[in-house]
């Protein structure tokens, strides 16, 4: 992968470089457990995305089990599978929420949310943006209300 990334940013511009599923990236070292693993990996990933100077992105799978349990239902930083070595090397964790999902009655069923869990950059923690969820294309866009953008 990242011979294939390096020989595309020779010849153009590379924008950004998403790693769809980590557990398919092959690794030529042994680790002692999946948590070292997964830490390996990270650290490669951000180390390459830094040297090439372009961001990287990871989405991650969330425990729905976790989440499903507890009266808040908003993601929170710990809620990623083996999330611990990922949000640790990411500077910037946004955990996307959907009402619906939990409340059917709810009175934006096309809004996701999109909550800033962690950002080294920015300093934007805390902050979170609506976005129109189309559910049945999975597209989203800026959400309007009544005619004003949120």
């Amino acid at each position: 992968m990242e011979a294939a990334v390096r020989g595309i940013a020779r010849e153009r511009t590379v924008d950004l470089v998403v790693i769809d599923y980590l557990k398919l990236i092959q690794q030529t070292e042994t680790y002692a457990n999946r948590n070292q693993e997964i830490g390996g990996l990270t650290s490669k990933l951000k180390r390459f995305c830094l040297d090439l100077n372009v961001p990287g992105l990871i989405p991650h799978q969330v425990s729905s089990k976790g989440i499903a349990a507890r009266q808040s239902k908003r993601i929170t930083l710990s809620d990623g599978y083996e999330s611990g070595h990922i949000s640790q090397d990411a500077d910037v964790v946004l955990g996307f929420n959907r009402d619906e999902l939990f409340n059917p009655q709810t009175e934006n069923p096309n809004i996701a949310e999109v909550d800033v869990l962690k950002d080294r950059v920015g300093g934007g923690t805390g902050y979170s943006i609506d976005l129109f969820f189309n559910k049945h294309t999975g597209r989203m866009a800026p959400a309007y209300r009544t005619g004003a953008p949120l």
